[in-house]
């Protein structure tokens, strides 16, 4: 075989095509690599990306090329980042042909803006900065634009959310063995975006809390459910159990008692996002009362499929991820929190049993949103005669609050207890205006608006018979305005009334 070298160009071209097509650059897989391990990323976790250099020579420096779009149809529009393997204007490689590999800083998904969401499609290449150093071209031609590096690899961005959630409890059974029973001791919701076809393989949990592995958390009692989240599901029982759902003490030959749990034959579809509840159905007969549980996803604990072909990879990168989010006090604490709602305050009973030993306080709180809480009424959990206590909470300015209680111990320990949720019956009467209760028991009308002047009051029962209809004056901006009105309720306590107020 013969050929022929037209012009100096061409043989330029060919003696290039060695060190550049043969032994390309290429992110690493497998091995604590980084990046190349993942065929997912959680939206608010990071790692690096391990460049190899593959017998290139003249190398200052490798970098790894982003490429961020949450059009899932490919390279379309997005955002671009370049991350590189060095640390100063002369790099680390130093054109050293001795060395193969390199990290890069850990991404930062604040890098990709908007860009950066559930179902966003990300894709890493790796370009080259040739000696000499510091002013070497870029291989292959700029790592900017939409010029794509080489050995390309696409991920997808998936969201855990593992906010507090109503359902997690610390009811569970009492060691009685009949497994009758499941109570959720962990929540927490995969956001897929638009990315179809996932299923959930794998899950992989630590338990943080003091409850031991099998000698207090029988083994095969740990379960997991699931069902679309809307944002106001709680657990009932009815949710959608599949046909392998036990996260198992012992998975693959994992006898030790290190509170490690595992499930890696699992199918669980995720059409859309779709909340998990982990349960426990009972605890061992042998349970050291007293003990907690708090899960917690192990780094990089979840699996899906299908994998991405470009790495092959089914894992997703997490961080570890609380998703008990307080330590839940198994029985022994054994205080009971209650509560019903009236139309113009929320009644928050505690029955108290006993508390954990060594515990100094008890603190009951609120929040409107699961995630920030408020401290509203404190007890001396050990200079008290504790049996029932009793708070009515009159500031509601909403139509949903949460309630837990916090418990603090002598040494500055801080546990919770189980969140219950309560919708408040306050009435929203008009845009503008809401009613609420004082002390005294008489109604006050909150006022939002920009308008002075009179407001009709008219007061109906349950079957919308008119009971009242008065006048009162309101002034723009006001905060709170005692309304002169007194309804007494001729069948006795327990009616309803409706408030509409028209001006």
């Amino acid at each position: 075989m013969t050929f022929k070298v037209t012009n100096a160009l061409s043989l330029l071209f060919l003696l290039l095509i060695p060190q550049l097509i043969i032994a390309q650059p290429y992110i690493t897989t497998g091995g604590g690599a980084g990046l190349g391990e993942y065929g997912y990323l959680e939206k608010d976790a990071y790692t690096y990306a391990t460049l190899h250099r593959n017998n290139i020579s003249g190398i200052d420096f490798l970098s790894a090329r982003f490429w961020v779009t949450d059009n899932n149809s490919g390279n379309g529009n997005g955002v671009e980042y370049v991350y590189h393997t060095y640390d100063g204007p002369d790099g680390n490689w130093n054109c050293d042909n001795a060395v193969y590999y390199k990290q890069t800083l850990n991404y930062s998904p604040s890098n990709f803006s908007t860009e950066w969401k559930a179902g966003s499609d990300v894709y890493v290449s790796v370009f080259g900065k040739q000696c000499p150093v510091g002013s070497g071209p870029w291989l292959p031609s700029a790592p900017n634009g939409s010029t794509t590096g080489y050995n390309e690899k696409h991920f997808q961005v998936i969201d855990i959310d593992n906010s507090p959630h109503v359902s997690v409890t610390n009811l569970v059974g009492d060691g009685n063995g009949n497994c009758s029973n499941n109570k959720v001791v962990a929540s927490f919701v995969i956001d897929p975006g638009s990315i179809s076809g996932l299923s959930l393989t794998r899950l992989k949990l630590w338990n943080n809390g003091s409850a031991q592995e099998t000698n207090d958390i029988p083994n095969g009692y740990l379960k997991i459910c699931y069902e679309p989240s809307t944002g106001s599901e709680t657990f009932s029982g009815n949710e959608t159990w599949p046909a392998t759902n036990v996260i198992w003490g012992d998975w693959n030959s994992d006898y030790q008692y290190n509170n490690i749990y595992e499930a890696a034959n699992l199918s669980v579809p995720i059409s859309g996002k779709t909340r998990f509840y982990v349960t426990l159905c009972d605890l061992s007969s042998t349970f050291s009362q007293g003990r907690t549980v708090l899960f917690y996803i192990v780094n990089d604990g979840i699996d899906f499929s299908p994998s991405q072909s470009s790495n092959g990879s089914t894992s997703l990168r997490t961080d570890y991820t609380n998703i008990t989010n307080a330590q839940t006090v198994l029985p022994l604490s054994n205080v009971r929190l209650s509560g019903v709602s009236y139309s113009e305050s929320n009644n928050i009973e505690m029955i108290v049993n006993h508390f954990y030993p060594g515990t100094k306080f008890m603190i009951l709180q609120r929040s409107d949103d699961t995630r920030n809480w408020t401290s509203i009424s404190t007890y001396d959990a050990m200079a008290e005669n504790i049996t029932k206590k009793e708070y009515v909470d009159r500031q509601l300015t909403n139509n949903k609050y949460f309630y837990r209680l916090k418990y603090i111990s002598t040494d500055g320990k801080v546990t919770y207890s189980y969140i219950i949720e309560l919708k408040s019956r306050i009435k929203n009467t008009s845009v503008g205006y809401e009613l609420i209760t004082s002390t005294d028991g008489l109604p006050w009308l909150k006022n939002y608006k920009h308008y002075s002047g009179a407001v009709n009051i008219l007061v109906t029962d349950a079957s919308g018979k008119l009971m009242v209809s008065q006048t009162a004056s309101v002034n723009r901006n006001t905060t709170l305005i005692k309304i002169p009105l007194s309804v007494t309720n001729p069948h006795g306590g327990g009616e309803k009334y409706s408030y509409k107020f028209v001006h």
